[in-house]
């Protein structure tokens, strides 16, 4: 019978056949009728077979697909061809010997067959002998008592019922035992052994091995590699071998208990367990108790209320949902609750916590340990060491202990106590309790979306995530990427109980920075800040921006960074260091100005105290050298040291009315060769005029840059006859009996600066200012607004606040002037008074 091919009749001679089957490109299934036969498969996945009890002989091909074969009781000719092809033996009455790896069959249906090109067989219903080939085999034993080997490649051994022995050779394997009393021995590779019903033995032998005895008391041997073993129901021996081996559980249908410190399970699927060479645990759906031993255990409780204790090794305690209590030893740990309200406790190792979702109650040791919340309203106690601590979302209470800890309480209400050592807390958004503790401690808002404000001195915070925040016993304050105002303690004091020094870190954002009292670090970070260090030794750092940095009292250090600065130094001996950028230095005597070094940067040292001071140059483009300071009598008071200043900062202001040959003219509309009236030279000709623009940021911190507003009749009556603004080192020609009569001379100049104070005479502050510079071949004084006063006259003061390009200029026009004696040539027109004798004329 043929169905779905195609047959024809043929002679009964030697060596033919009777009958010819060829199937179909199709999937056939033909079934050989009495006597000789010729089966032809062809493409497709057939089942082809022969008559069962047919005397003939029999020839099968497979041919292309996938095929199943089944001979006859006589010795057949069967060819799997090409595909992954089935040889059926299972109705045979006797046990059967296949081996695929050399072609031969014997005992059973399979005496005397010819057999080629299969990858699988099927056995009998008794007790066969089944050898797999160097490719990857399926055998098949069925029911009896077999034994199977799967020789090289990936082989999948079924035994059946019985009592089975399987092996799976080279290769990654999949063994299963079936009912009855199986040994299944995996080989090498990764195998998966499962026992099924009854008491197995098995052993995984080398590779990552995975072992499940099923039902029945069962021994699990995993041998080298990783493995995982999973007993079952039943009393089982659970032995790993050699590698990291985890006893799994996971099938369980009720809670287990497992210690591998005892090497015992009690409850569930681990009643009567047995376990050596175990290093991981497994537990199942429901409340386990899970406890390590001195190796690093990875312990998993899945769902359930769990309680895992790690032993003393490098533990991983993975409580999975459910509220569960994980409790870690010595070495350095890593606990996850997950979902659920979990109790975590760790060893006095470098452990990792994480709560997860739920109420999680977090409890650190000694170490650095990292513990985070997770979402819910979570305790969070870390122990010694520097560790970093996260609420994360809910309303979260995080206390540290010794060490430098970094906290942060995420979103929700958060309540952050440092403990002792430097602490940063960050509190998030929500309405916070930050509380440092001792050490030196910072709150941080570099997350914050809007700017804040901080005052430490009243513990004031507001805006962006400070807003609604309490504060207490923190010394220094993150700000955020945008504009913030950070305020220090007003107290001074460095040292015992009474210590009030501030870190403050501006961020992004144009930032206001006041340390007031103590010893303060201040950065103002990127932006254009403004930070000024008040009282104490202070160290300022202006960062990126156009920054204006105040000493303030003390011996501070103040750093422009990038960006065209302003420093000013204040009281004290200071360091000054201008940095890239065009910067605005102030100082005096003690202090050390450094500028900028990078091509193109143009710095200003303004000396703008009272008094005379000398300029010795240490090097031929006057960029560096030192300031000498003088008293009345020409003695040196004190010096500064300076370097890399390309110049040190007297002039009328745009709209000053100059007497000119032509009639009076603003002084911005002179021209060097235009003819100016001069005191005692008639007209004289303009050689040379310059400029100096100051800033409105500059003359917020710069006193000594700020002009001074002269009233008409401040002089005298029409002297000045309009209201005028100079520089307060300008001076004035002041005239009569008084003046000979106190200093000698009829004439004298005074400086604008030393007349502040006369009625109609007022230092003002405008929105930045223009000085402008008249020279002449020597100095002169002009008529200016209807009053005298002086044309520029080049000293080492008035030179060095000259930009380089003008200062070039000048000594172009004026050569002698690149000397000492040059300088020292150009003598004043009358004598200048200094501040006591001016204020003597003005009595």
């Amino acid at each position: 019978m043929a169905a779905g091919g195609k047959g024809n009749g043929g002679g009964n001679g030697n060596g033919t056949v009777s009958n010819s089957v060829f199937g179909t490109s199709g999937n056939d299934t033909i079934t050989a009728s009495q006597g000789d036969e010729f089966i032809y498969g062809g493409d497709g996945n057939d089942v082809l077979s022969g008559k069962p009890g047919n005397s003939g002989n029999v020839v099968i091909y497979g041919g292309n697909g996938d095929d199943t074969i089944t001979g006859t009781r006589s010795a057949d000719s069967l060819y799997g061809g090409a595909g992954n092809d089935t040889l059926d033996y299972s109705a045979s009455n006797q046990g059967v010997n296949v081996d695929l790896g050399t072609n031969s069959a014997s005992g059973g249906d399979a005496q005397g067959d010819t057999i080629d090109g299969f990858e699988n067989v099927i056995g009998s219903r008794r007790n066969d002998v089944l050898t797999g080939s160097a490719g990857d085999n399926t055998l098949d034993g069925g029911s009896g008592n077999d034994r199977l080997y799967g020789d090289a490649g990936n082989d999948v051994l079924l035994g059946g019922a019985g009592n089975d022995t399987l092996y799976g050779g080279t290769g990654d394997d999949v063994l299963s035992g079936g009912d009855g009393l199986d040994s299944l021995f995996g080989g090498d590779g990764n195998d998966s052994l499962d026992g099924g019903a009854g008491n197995d033995i098995m052993s995984g032998d080398a590779g990552n091995d995975t072992l499940s005895g099923g039902a029945g008391n069962d021994e699990l041997y995993g041998g080298t590699g990783n493995d995982t073993l999973a007993g079952g129901t039943g009393a089982d021996i659970l032995s790993g071998g050699a590698g990291i081996d985890t006893a799994d559980y996971s099938t369980s249908d009720s809670g287990v208990a497992v210690s591998l410190a005892s090497g015992y399970g009690w409850a569930g699927d681990a009643s009567g367990d047995s376990l050596s060479g175990i290093e991981n645990l497994t537990g199942s759906t429901n409340s386990d108790m899970l406890q390590g031993n001195t190796s690093s255990n990875v312990l998993t409780g899945g769902d359930g209320n769990d309680s895992l204790y790690g032993g003393g090794g490098n533990d991983l305690l993975d409580g999975g949902n459910g509220n569960d209590t994980l409790v870690a030893s010595s070495g350095d740990n890593t606990l996850l609750g997950g979902a659920g309200n979990d109790s975590l406790y760790s060893g006095n190792g470098t452990d990792t916590l994480d709560g997860g979702a739920g109420n999680d109650t977090l409890v650190s040791g000694a170490g650095d340990d990292s513990l985070s919340g997770g979402d819910g309203n979570d305790l969070l106690y870390s122990g010694d060491g520097n560790d970093t601590i996260d609420g994360g979302a809910g309303n979260d209470i995080l206390t540290g202990d010794a060490g430098n800890d970094v906290m942060s309480g995420g979103d929700g209400n958060d309540a952050l106590y440092g403990g002792t050592g430097d602490d940063t807390l960050a509190g998030g958004a929500g309405a916070d309790t930050l509380y440092g503790g001792s050490g030196m401690d910072y709150v941080d808002y570099s997350t914050s979306s809007a700017g804040v404000t901080i005052d430490l001195n009243t513990w004031s915070a507001s805006g962006g995530d400070a807003q609604g925040d309490v504060l207490g016993s923190v010394d220094g304050v993150i700000g955020s990427a945008f504009n913030d105002t950070l305020i220090g303690f007003n107290q001074q004091g460095t040292s015992g109980p009474d210590i009030y020094t501030n870190i403050f870190y501006g961020g992004g954002g144009d930032d206001t920075i006041l340390g007031l009292g103590g010893d303060d670090t201040l950065f103002g970070g990127t932006g254009n800040d403004s930070v000024d260090g008040g009282a104490g030794n202070d160290s300022l750092d202006g960062g990126t921006g156009n920054d204006i940095l105040v000493g303030g009292d003390g011996n501070d250090t103040i750093s422009g960074g990038d960006g065209n600065d302003i420093l000013y130094g204040g009281a004290g001996s200071d360091t000054l260091i201008g940095g890239a950028g065009n910067d605005t230095i102030y100082a005096g005597a003690g202090d050390t100005v450094i500028g900028g070094e990078n091509p193109g940067d143009h710095d200003v040292l303004n000396l703008g105290g009272d008094g005379p001071y000398q300029i010795i140059y240490a090097t031929p483009d006057h960029e560096s050298g030192t300031v000498q300071f003088l008293d009345e009598s020409g003695n040196v008071t004190g010096s500064l040291d300076f370097q890399n200043i390309e110049a040190i900062v007297p002039c009328f202001t745009p709209g000053s009315l100059i007497v000119t040959a032509a009639g009076p003219l603003p002084v911005e509309r002179l021209r060097p060769g235009d003819r100016v009236l001069t005191r005692d030279n008639g007209y004289q000709p303009v050689r040379w005029i310059g400029s100096s623009a100051v800033q409105a940021a500059e003359l917020i911190v710069a006193p000594a840059l700020r002009p001074v507003l002269i009233r008409k009749d401040a002089l005298g009556s029409g002297w000045p006859d309009r209201d005028m603004m100079v520089s307060r080192q300008h001076r004035m020609l002041m005239t009569g009996p008084r003046a000979e009569l106190c200093f000698g001379e009829p004439e004298v100049l005074v400086r604008a600066l030393h007349m502040v104070g006369m009625p109609g005479v007022t230092e003002v502050m405008p929105a930045g200012v223009i000085y402008i510079h008249i020279m002449f071949d020597q100095h002169e004084v002009v008529m200016a607004d209807g009053a005298w006063s002086e044309s520029f006259q080049p000293g080492d003061r008035s030179l060095s606040g000259l930009d380089t390009p003008q200062r070039d200029e000048l000594f172009r026009l004026f050569p002698s002037l690149t000397s000492s004696a040059g300088v020292a040539d150009y003598a004043a027109a009358r004598p200048t008074l200094k501040r006591r004798e001016a204020r003597l004329l003005m009595v």
